[in-house]
């Protein structure tokens, strides 16, 4: 084999393994000349990676990875791969752990992995309004990767809340590498400062997991609050002031399942890793999640009573949407669907834990779950049941993101996604979930922006804007590297993208005014932030008065 050449690999697989740790895969192995195992290196990184970070050194390469535990039926299992630089031979191995039996009737492994992909014709590129710096702010000591954007102080203007982290030893014993939030400090587009609560310390700019931050609307009044966990509390803040409104203790630590880094009992209560705003006893969001690494999750209503709690193989990030039409929301755990009021609806077993996940409806109405699963790839389910549509092993399952990227589609919507360990690839998925489209050398990113407001949403990078087919169609001036994210700053409902690292943060604008009778304005909870990803874009519009 040669670098460069694709493969495709498809499994049948049949797995009865005991308990929710046991497992078996079928591993593809690319090694040099000399018969050693071939790395996975990314020395540029022109998108968003789905991570909190970059990495040059991604481990040993580990595409087509094809794993399974639990108890299933026949599985057909596809998957396929590139060979990377300094490949020359392939061993195809099995192997797993645990107690069970397992199942292998076939196993197919085919050049050129094109043939798997969905037909689609690239569309011609569009002329899209050109990028100008609309605010170039240089930061200060209190600059964090975690940023929240709103109009914190009531004045009808975009202000900013950065986010830091420090480190935490834990009096018990543990393994868990453990974080908290430190500082929280709310600025104008200008520099100024408006409150801060906490020390400032650019130690603590860099994160490599979600902290525990949102900004909401809660009491209904038009005006902002700020959620968050920190020094052991909940806490929810008067956006304008960063006065404590409300606040409760957070849940006492659960060891749970041990998955991740292990127990999490380290504190007697928890710090916080994500929190998620829901729907779980009102129509109004308001509700809303909070939980640690990997364990465990818990549920509160908007006067911060508890109503639940669950213990289970999380997601980096919980991801929420109304599943049964009851008006109320129900909660993707990462390994189990949960109605409103903690009742476990299903409950799955795959390899691995999941990284990203979106909701969404195809055209004949059925509700799919896409998720990337880690290791375990990316998975396309029936919501409603927890039944399994669509696999495909790729490698490390990091993001998916719904938005209307590729006109080609029906109404628009595609899903793109990504890996990261073990080789940070890029694909582009249709709501079938078949393969529209596979890059094996660049990750161009994720997050959707709605630039021209004609219906087509772009990908947001730091250097500029790319299409739904790969393709650099604004490039920005003077780029700077850094996370990148999207709000409606100049308020003419298309996105301003907004690229920051520790030293300097610009916002992106069009170079024009929008032109016509209506304009694309997507419904999405931008409320719901994460570097995970799981970004639901639903295409809407709004008719303007005047041309």
């Amino acid at each position: 084999m040669r670098p460069r050449e694709t493969f495709r690999l498809t499994v049948y697989m049949k797995p009865e393994l005991e308990g929710r740790r046991a497992w078996a895969a079928l591993e593809p192995r690319i090694m040099n000349p000399d018969g050693e195992r071939v790395k996975a290196l990314k020395k540029t990184w022109i998108g968003d990676a789905g991570e909190p970070f970059t990495r040059e050194d991604l481990g040993f390469w580990r595409g087509g990875f094809t794993a399974a535990t639990g108890v299933w039926g026949w599985r057909r299992m596809d998957g396929g791969f590139m060979v990377p630089e300094g490949g020359a031979s392939l061993v195809l191995m099995i192997k797993g752990l645990g107690p069970g039996r397992i199942w292998v009737t076939d196993v197919r492994l085919y050049r050129d992995l094109s043939c798997y992909l969905k037909p689609a014709k690239p569309s011609s590129i569009r002329e899209y309004p050109g990028a100008v710096i609309y605010k170039r702010l240089k930061l200060g000591d209190y600059a964090g990767k975690v940023l929240r954007l709103g109009d914190l102080d009531g004045d009808g203007r975009v202000e900013l809340l950065f986010v830091q982290r420090k480190s935490l030893t834990p009096p018990k014993p543990s393994s868990v590498k453990y974080v908290a939030l430190s500082c929280l400090t709310a600025v104008d587009l200008d520099g100024n400062l408006l409150w801060q609560l906490g020390e400032p310390d650019i130690s603590g700019y860099d994160v490599w997991s979600d902290l525990p931050v949102q900004v909401f609307d809660f009491d209904g009044d038009g005006r902002l609050e700020v959620i968050c966990c920190m020094d052991f509390k909940i806490m929810l803040l008067d956006a304008a002031t960063g006065k404590v409104l409300l606040e409760t203790d957070t849940p006492e630590s659960n060891p749970g399942e041990g998955w991740g880094e292990g127990p999490e009992d380290g504190f007697p209560r928890i710090l916080g890793d994500s929190i998620t705003i829901c729907s779980l006893t009102d129509k109004r969001p308001g509700d809303f999640i909070v939980k640690d690494r990997y364990n465990n999750l818990w549920a509160y209503d908007r006067d911060f009573r508890r109503l639940w709690m669950y213990t289970g193989k999380l997601a980096h990030y919980v991801q929420v949407y109304d599943v049964d039409g009851d008006g109320l929301d129900e909660v993707f755990s990462g390994d189990a669907l949960i109605d409103h009021d903690g009742r476990v609806i299903w409950r799955i077993d795959l390899y691995g834990h999941c990284d990203s996940a979106v909701f969404y409806r195809k055209t004949d109405g059925q509700l799919v779950l896409a998720m990337g699963y880690e290791d375990g790839g990316f998975y396309f389910l029936d919501a409603s049941t927890g039944e399994i549509l669509r696999e495909w092993h790729l490698g490390h399952g990091q993001g998916v993101n719904l938005a209307s990227y590729r006109p080609d589609q029906p109404g628009g919507l595609a899903i793109a996604a990504n890996t990261f360990w073990g080789g940070a690839f890029w694909f582009m998925f249709s709501l079938e979930g078949e393969l529209l489209q596979a890059d094996f050398e660049n990750v161009h990113g994720w997050v959707p922006v709605n630039w021209s407001g004609d219906g087509v949403e772009l990908i947001g990078s730091a250097y500029g804007l790319y299409d739904g087919y790969g393709r650099m169609v604004v490039e920005f001036p003077d780029p700077h590297p850094g996370k990148v994210w999207v709000y409606d700053i100049c308020g003419d409902q298309r996105d301003e993208v907004i690229v920051w690292n520790d030293k300097l943060l610009t916002v992106y604008t069009q170079d024009r005014p929008f032109k016509g009778y209506k304009i694309f304005t997507p419904r999405r909870r931008l409320y719901n932030q994460t570097f995970y990803g799981s970004f639901m874009s639903l295409p809407d519009w709004t008719w303007l008065s005047s041309k």
